[in-house]
């Protein structure tokens, strides 16, 4: 469904065609809007678009989805795709030897001993935040300081908020840094229910619902430069637009367009962390290999490691993921907990921060750094939010909000809304986003 020509003229042009471009490019198309998505890599998809290696089938960045609200089930409809629930164990957690199953919301507790429901009201302080980028200067920091008086403690480090447990702390491998309350129990509350798997071919799904609308994805264009009525490509191709959506990052798109104050915003910050992936590829059914289903987190000392698996048939594809730790050290913890693995070992390949590059255009895999100051800090929460200094220029993604599947949904919808001028008295009166699709 992809193309490599640019064909027509159109309304709307999304650099990047990773989650948050392509629900931004099918909600706007759902919306009337026609819709231009350019991609600078051979295949659509960013962190989603998956590869093949000796007939087994690895995600470049899509490892797991934990549970979807109804917002993003809806979202992920209007792309024209579907979710389904998986079943079996949610996450092993292995610590300095010592082993955690969860399965279900009350074996989380168990685990971390904390109330679901605890994890879920701290999570929901990052619709405030959303709030806080969305609103009129003035009402945007009213809720600023209503958040600063009312939920101070959502500014805490997460593993203080959880009472030090240090189970929780595991997710500091994930997002390479210790992470306040209000992120970590966003990430926490993400998988609190189990996991779900896309479809396989939602990137595909997303380009037909794209072409449906009178829109395109068309790859192998890299973005030169942006301008106020159009972007430049790389091979001097001009391509104009009444508006454009960013979806490749604030520091990608600091490259192309001149955004003095957002720039600042990417030097404060830095940028996320950078991850190691090893791909394994096993001949043999799960129950032989030994490797449970769901995530697995390995703590040993500094180290994180964490682990997916997929199955197709007696070929399960194994995903090694770490940001601290050599390949080689990789594969050996990974076997160290799971032995019986490496005798079915039939497929092995690494890749690093530089091979990121090559499809998301940074080194980084998140982006912008999750530190505590990017979601504390106003002036960090107001610039990082669909709305630039240039009029008809709009991001989207990760950077505006979280990392995460439902984050590159929810910043699509954030992004859509100020494409259409949507105001408050709209979402009053019931005409925002949702209300209309």
């Amino acid at each position: 469904m992809c193309s490599r020509s640019i064909k027509g003229s159109y309304d709307v042009v999304v650099i990047g065609s990773g989650m948050s471009g392509l629900a931004t490019a099918c909600i706007l198309g759902r919306l009337g809007k026609k819709v231009l998505v350019l991609e600078q890599h051979d295949r659509a998809g960013g962190c989603l678009h998956t590869f093949h290696e000796e007939g087994y089938r690895f995600s470049s960045g899509n490892h797991y989805i934990g549970g979807f609200d109804e917002t993003s089930l809806k979202l992920i409809e209007v792309c024209g795709s579907s979710v389904q629930k998986k079943e079996g164990t949610i996450e092993t957690f292995i610590r300095n030897g010592e082993k955690k199953v969860i399965s279900d919301r009350h074996s989380w507790k168990e685990v971390m001993g904390c109330a679901p429901a605890r994890v879920e009201r701290m999570a929901d302080t990052m619709w405030w935040i959303a709030f806080v980028k969305l609103a009129p200067e003035w009402l945007a920091y009213l809720a600023w300081l209503f958040v600063c008086i009312f939920y101070s403690s959502s500014f805490e480090q997460y593993d203080s908020w959880m009472n030090g447990s240090g189970w929780c702390q595991m997710q500091e491998g994930d997002v390479g840094c210790k992470p306040i309350a209000m992120v970590g129990a966003a990430v926490s509350r993400h998988y609190m229910d189990g996991l779900s798997t896309l479809s396989e071919k939602f990137v595909y799904d997303c380009c037909r619902t794209i072409k449906n609308q009178g829109g395109c994805v068309v790859v192998n264009k890299r973005v030169e430069k942006i301008k106020h009525n159009g972007v430049l490509l790389s091979d001097s191709v001009f391509v104009p637009a009444k508006h454009i959506v960013s979806s490749v990052g604030v520091l990608g798109t600091c490259a192309m367009a001149d955004l003095p104050r957002l720039n600042k915003v990417v030097t404060g910050l830095g940028q996320s962390v950078l991850h190691k992936f090893v791909f394994l590829g096993l001949q043999c059914s799960r129950e032989d290999s030994g490797v449970p289903s769901g995530v697995i987190w390995i703590s040993e000392e500094d180290q994180y490691l964490f682990v997916s698996s997929d199955v197709q048939g007696e070929k399960i594809s194994i995903h090694l993921i770490a940001d601290n730790m050599g390949v080689k050290d990789m594969i050996a913890l990974f076997y160290k907990h799971y032995p019986r693995a490496r005798q079915f070992e039939k497929h092995l390949n690494s890749a690093s921060h530089y091979s990121v590059k090559k499809y998301l255009g940074r080194h980084s895999s998140y982006g912008l750094s999750c530190k505590g100051e990017r979601f504390s800090t106003y002036k960090y929460v107001r610039m990082l939010r669909p709305d630039t200094s240039i009029p008809n220029l709009f991001l989207t993604g990760h950077d505006i909000l979280m990392p995460g599947i439902v984050s590159a949904l929810t910043t699509a919808m954030m992004t859509s809304r100020q494409v259409m001028g949507i105001s408050l008295v709209d979402t009053i009166m019931g005409k925002d986003i949702m209300d209309i699709i």
